[in-house]
């Protein structure tokens, strides 16, 4: 059995460091970074509400346009 050499005792209020965040700064981040992510995830909904639609106007129109490209033609009096 190895004895370990005695270390220095230090007192609670020898190693206090007033730059340190206290327990309330850190829940007022925590709720301002809550914040924010919640506003991010908003505007990503909208993102992809917003590519869900034109995704689905672009398939409308590559289905259309091949059904009203020869009427077009006719219209333009440009030849088959």
């Amino acid at each position: 059995m190895t004895l370990r050499p005695a270390r220095p005792q230090r007192r609670v209020t020898d190693h206090v460091h007033d730059e340190y965040w206290k327990e309330s700064d850190q829940h007022r981040y925590e709720d301002r970074v809550a914040n924010q992510l919640e506003g991010l995830g908003q505007e990503v909904a909208k993102l992809a509400n917003r590519i869900t639609l034109m995704m689905g106007a672009l398939t409308i129109l590559a289905f259309l346009l091949p059904i009203v490209a020869p009427f077009i033609r006719d219209f333009l009096n440009f030849p088959r």
